[in-house]
């Protein structure tokens, strides 16, 4: 209060010197306003605004036009024209300033989540072969909820694959089991690795056979296949191991649980004899026969370079079940796809092929220039047919490697067992190795029953 008296009193008495002849032609201004801001009038520096003064008053300002500036420290200045007349006491409040203005900022950016560390993985359907359609689609699901808890993997959702494959108008178990039609599917999910494989049942015994095969590259890296002579209700037991197998794989070290009446073989064989099959004893079934050179030969292939392109054709049931003779086609290309010397078409293509030429696998091509004309449709080296015949209980497998460029039946072998449904795998596991062998590797041949 008695602040606000002196400075009423102080402007009392410029105002009452304004009379005087010398100040007859000045005026008086009167800052009010936050101390300490600077106050240029024309351009000179006045003073500051202070407290005794409630801001600050200018006396002796000539009458007429000016420019007043107001700095405050970190604040924007204001500036304000303004006209003095004779004698005139003019108060200019400054009112408040802006806060200090904001230099321009870019929105902070959220930080990148860290790139996931785990390879993304897809799951396609499990073919059936020889087995009920619904028990492959069952394991499929059941595959990939056993892989989701992987620290190695992220599994992509089974219902993303499926509005890929709904979209592309492919079938899994018709249009799409060739590798190379998969691969394509597991590029648009974004997936870097893709499983595939077959069911296969023999009789009581199933066989499920997978492949892990990377989709930058198209190559199959990983192979497992788990068997058991078993009921339905137990085959969810095969996925266990099948899924542990295929984690182990990218980096984990989990137990492999047993499969159902599981007992060890009697011997061991090396587990990549046969894919990762499980090792079976040395044969005394008979060698395979090199009709070239008339008896059981070195084979020509262990210096050649690169692999060998092979096609299986469809393996035709002479007395026996056709769906047997299916489902044994399927596990041999299974059980030749790990050779490092072989590269086995699919069998996908070859049937795509086949339908174009309105060709029946099991009875207008199974002659040798037949199978040598859709060999050269797909560019194999080598076509592999064969017979599955029955008599009674007793089952022979006859296969022959046909060589497409000269039409020649360069090998062949046969496997025979008196056994049941259960053991015709086994059979299937002998040729493989033999054909194996007869293209450079040195595989022991599975015992027969």
């Amino acid at each position: 209060m008695k602040r606000k008296l002196a400075f009423m009193m102080m402007l009392a008495a410029l105002a009452l010197g304004t009379t005087a002849p010398k100040a007859a032609s000045t005026g008086v201004l009167q800052i009010t306003g936050e101390a300490g801001v600077q106050v240029f009038l024309d351009g000179n520096l006045k003073g500051a605004t202070n407290a005794e003064q409630l801001g600050l008053i200018i006396p002796n300002v000539p009458a007429g036009a000016h420019i007043l500036k107001a700095v405050k420290p970190g604040a924007p200045a204001k500036s304000l024209n303004l006209s003095l007349k004779p004698g005139e006491v003019k108060v200019l409040p400054l009112g408040p300033f802006d806060s200090p203005a904001a230099a321009p900022t870019s929105p902070t950016p959220t930080p990148a989540a860290p790139p996931d560390p785990r390879t993304s993985l897809a799951v396609y359907p499990i073919k059936a072969a020889g087995a009920g359609p619904e028990l492959a689609t069952a394991m499929s699901a059941l595959l990939a909820a056993k892989l989701t808890p992987s620290t190695k993997l992220r599994v992509i959702e089974e219902a993303m694959l499926k509005t890929v494959m709904d979209r592309q108008g492919l079938n899994a178990s018709d249009a799409c089991d060739d590798t190379s039609c998969q691969v394509d599917i597991g590029k648009l999910v974004k997936a870097q690795k893709l499983v595939t494989g077959d069911l296969s049942k023999f009789g009581p015994k199933y066989i499920l056979s997978l492949k892990v095969v990377d989709i930058s590259t198209g190559v199959n890296e990983f192979n497992a296949e788990v068997k058991s002579t078993c009921t339905e209700d137990k085959l969810d037991q095969l996925v266990e191991v099948a899924a542990a197998k295929i984690r182990n794989n990218f980096g984990e070290g989990i137990p492999v649980p047993p499969l159902p009446d599981e007992a060890p073989p009697p011997s061991a064989a090396p587990a990549s004899a046969l894919g990762n099959a499980a090792p079976l004893p040395q044969a005394t079934a008979a060698s395979g026969f090199d009709r070239r050179h008339h008896a059981p030969s070195p084979s020509p292939y262990v210096s050649s370079p690169g692999k060998i392109s092979v096609g299986i054709y469809p393996i035709k049931p002479v007395g026996a079940d056709p769906t047997m003779a299916g489902a044994m086609t399927a596990l041999l290309g299974t059980m030749l796809t790990p050779s490092p010397n072989l590269r086995v078409i699919e069998a996908a293509m070859i049937k795509a092929v086949t339908e174009r030429q309105g060709q029946n696998a099991s009875d207008t091509c199974d002659d040798t220039s037949c199978l040598v004309e859709v060999g050269k449709l797909f560019k194999a080296q080598k076509m592999i047919s064969g017979n599955l015949t029955k008599f009674g209980s007793k089952y022979i497998l006859s296969l022959k490697v046909v060589d497409i460029q000269n039409g020649f039946v360069e090998f062949s072998t046969e496997d025979k067992c008196i056994c049941s449904e259960d053991q015709l795998d086994q059979l299937v596991a002998a040729a493989a190795a033999k054909v194996r062998n007869h293209f450079g590797e040195s595989l022991p041949v599975p015992s027969l029953p």
